[in-house]
Formats: structure tokens, C-alpha cells, sequence
């Protein structure tokens, strides 16, 4: 499972872009916390496998979408969508 972030375009802003790939980021994050916390709680082997599978998909995600985020904001800062932003 892969997360895919639309670029600027299509009636998007880069301002609206940023916003949901930090929303992204922020939910990633707290899921990937709250499923470390259910590992460290987890008393059988096999469901600490499964917990900490899972919190490093979501760490996975929140990486992506702030790798996604630096290239916008730098494409932002270049000026190459920065008329789209205002």
C-alpha cells in the first residue's frame, strides 16, 4: 500500500497541497505513535509483529508525504507554481 499525492493542478492551489500534505504527515505520525504504544502494551509475540508493522508502514507515509512537501514547497519557492499559490 503506496500513498499518492496529486500535484498542483486541477483546481488545486499549492497552498491547498501543502496543507493536506502536512495534514498527511500529522495523522502518519500519530498513527505510527499510537501503534508503537500498542507494541510496547502487546503481551504475545505475534501481535507486537503486527503493531510494529504497522507503525512502520505509517512512518513510511509520513516520510513520503514530507519528501513530497520539501519538492512543493521548493518548486513554491522556485517559482514555478508560485502564481498558482496566490
Amino acid at each position: 500500500m503506496t500513498m499518492q499525492f496529486n500535484t498542483v493542478g486541477a483546481g488545486g492551489t499549492a497552498k491547498e497541497t501543502i496543507r493536506t500534505l502536512n495534514r498527511s504527515i500529522g495523522q502518519a505520525q500519530r498513527k505510527a505513535d499510537r501503534y508503537i504504544r500498542l507494541f510496547h502494551r502487546a503481551k504475545v509475540e505475534d501481535i507486537k509483529t503486527h503493531w510494529f508493522d504497522l507503525a512502520v508502514l505509517h512512518n513510511a507515509h509520513a516520510a513520503n508525504a514530507a519528501r513530497h512537501l520539501s519538492e512543493v514547497l521548493e518548486k513554491e519557492r522556485s517559482g514555478s507554481i508560485g502564481s498558482q499559490a496566490r
